[in-house]
């Protein structure tokens, strides 16, 4: 006798759509079971066996049956299996016969029997999001930057007038030999006074004697430069003393930056990094530079509240020769000559040269010593952007609505990140002209003469429209890993590229799951917040 075949089949009301964009995940078949058999359903038993993909011969009317969008089927003669499905179609036949079709949900149905491979991840919700831990390029629309003072600032320091000359300014009649400065050759000695009425008496000097044309330079330099706060002076004059390297001022360190930007906190910490928060110098002579917080080698202190150091050197020349220069930046540790990394320098504003009489080297210097800017990095370096199209709606109306609320075409990621992409070209550095012709002068006479910095931010309302958008969709990654299925309180979403999949399963249904990672998917871990952008989405410890 023929054992009797019979298959158990319930019809269900879930959440879940067969665009796969988004799944509920589960601990195991037995919670994954739990949650389907709770959810309202009715049940048809013992009927003939269900082929899958196929159409169920349901003995009700449709009238009854056409709220219902989902099934699941054991088919007991041959399997403890439970297959899901979802219904995509019913066709009245009579008062008591329904035919419904299904089609395989085939997460649900396979997702215990997978094993996932590392593969390319676009996109996906990191498991671990400290500062200044990711930081590949998202391409999203930041709008304008608005900057805050820092409350750190640095002039070039007090300053003394320095005379280049081949006559002593003491008796202005003893001839005197060049020396070296900052390890650069001058047929002059340079000599500094402790006032002008110094160096006019040094002047009226040398004139008495007939020796003007001797006088090669007066301008201004820092002490710091010069040495002049341990000089020995001679009525009211001291000799520079000669160096074979740089002078070195007092360091200025780079604070964290504050955990807001433009009175916002943000969710993901990916927003403290460039190009959403930068550290701008600018030498107020038109030059500027936009310094990456997470590019410094982090030296924080005890307390950990600075991330960097930007230290100034100068030599003793005309007009100054003054730079600023970031400590371990770019550089992945502290190997041998990697300490300062000049080619991110910042040069300060031209010092003004003082003028005499005989004076045909200062006009010279005045006609052709301009404060030229230094060449910007190009937008490539820098990471600014451009291209795409512009904002027309942010993700932070679609949070309260969820998903399916916001109004675009499908694409799921694909459209919102194409809306949420940057329009056009921004600039972290001040808005001024570059290279302000013979700037040192005003500047010196305005105490302006200094490196000013500055935190600068994109505004508020941009953080939270891009904040909200890495709630949603995670950062992108562009790394080979195994994607983060979990690892998120209540969702994770990822995006592959050939998503890497073994199983022994239908090759059909294999590649359907795989399309699904590569599509783009978001993972829900509890039913009840399926869908709510609302809740917390904090790291699982």
């Amino acid at each position: 006798m023929l054992e009797e075949r019979y298959t158990d089949i319930r019809l269900l009301k879930v959440p879940l759509e067969i665009d796969n964009k988004n799944q509920l995940t589960f601990s195991s078949k037995t919670t994954q079971f739990n949650y389907f058999n709770g959810c309202e359903h009715i049940e048809l038993d013992d009927s003939s066996y269900q082929r899958k993909d196929n159409v169920i011969r349901y003995p009700g009317h449709i009238d009854n049956l056409i709220g219902y969008n989902y099934c699941m089927y054991k088919n007991n003669t041959y399997t403890d299996k439970w297959y899901y499905a979802y219904i995509t179609d019913m066709k009245y036949v009579s008062d008591s016969m329904t035919l419904i079709t299904i089609k395989t949900d085939v997460w649900q149905t396979w997702n215990f029997d997978l094993e996932i491979k590392k593969c390319f991840i676009e996109r996906e919700h990191v498991n671990s999001d400290n500062y200044a831990e990711h930081t590949v390029p998202e391409n999203l629309e930041t709008g304008e930057y608005i900057t805050a003072y820092s409350n750190y600032s640095s002039d070039v320091g007090e300053c003394h007038i320095v005379m280049g000359t081949t006559i002593s300014p003491v008796d202005g009649t003893t001839a005197v030999t060049g020396g070296s400065y900052g390890g650069i050759y001058s047929g002059c000695k340079y000599y500094i006074f402790q006032s002008e009425g110094y160096l006019d008496s040094a002047l009226e000097t040398i004139a008495t004697n007939g020796n003007s044309d001797m006088i090669v330079s007066l301008f201004y330099c820092p002490d710091w430069i010069t040495g002049y706060d341990s000089a020995t002076f001679t009525n009211g004059i001291a000799v520079v003393p000669e160096s074979d390297g740089v002078s070195k001022a007092s360091g200025i360190a780079i604070p964290l930056h504050p955990l807001v930007i433009d009175g916002y906190t943000p969710v993901n910490r990916k927003l403290f990094t460039y190009p959403y928060v930068g550290y701008l110098v600018s030498n107020n002579a038109g030059d500027s530079i936009t310094y990456r917080l997470e590019d410094f080698l982090q030296e924080a202190d005890s307390l950990g509240n600075y991330v960097g150091e930007l230290d100034i050197w100068g030599t003793c020349t005309p007009g100054g020769s003054i730079r600023l220069i970031p400590k371990y930046y770019k550089v992945k540790d502290k190997t041998f000559n990697t300490e300062y990394n000049n080619e991110y320098g910042l040069t300060a504003g031209k010092l003004p040269i003082a003028s005499w009489g005989n004076d045909v080297y200062t006009n010279w210097l005045t006609q052709n010593g301009v404060n030229i800017a230094g060449n910007k990095l190009n937008a490539t370096e820098w990471g600014l952007l451009s291209g795409g199209v512009k904002l027309g709606v942010g993700v932070a109306s679609m949070m309260s609505g969820g998903a399916s609320g916001v109004g675009l075409t499908s694409g799921g990621v694909n459209d919102i990140f194409n809306t949420l992409q940057a329009s056009y070209h921004h600039s972290f550095n001040s808005i001024q002209a570059t290279g302000n012709l013979n700037a040192g002068d005003v500047n010196y006479s305005a105490d302006k003469l200094t490196f000013a910095y500055y935190f600068t931010t994109i505004k508020a309302e941009y953080a939270k429209i891009i904040d909200d958008f890495f709630s949603m969709f995670g950062y992108k990654v562009n790394a080979v890993k195994v994607p983060n299925i979990t690892g998120r309180t209540n969702w994770n979403y990822v995006k592959t590229i050939d998503c890497n999949i073994h199983a022994y399963i239908p090759q059909e249904d294999l590649i359907e799951i795989k399309n699904m990672f590569n599509a783009g998917v978001t993972f829900w871990h509890n039913p009840n917040t399926f869908l709510d952008y609302s809740q917390s989405n904090a790291i699982v410890s």
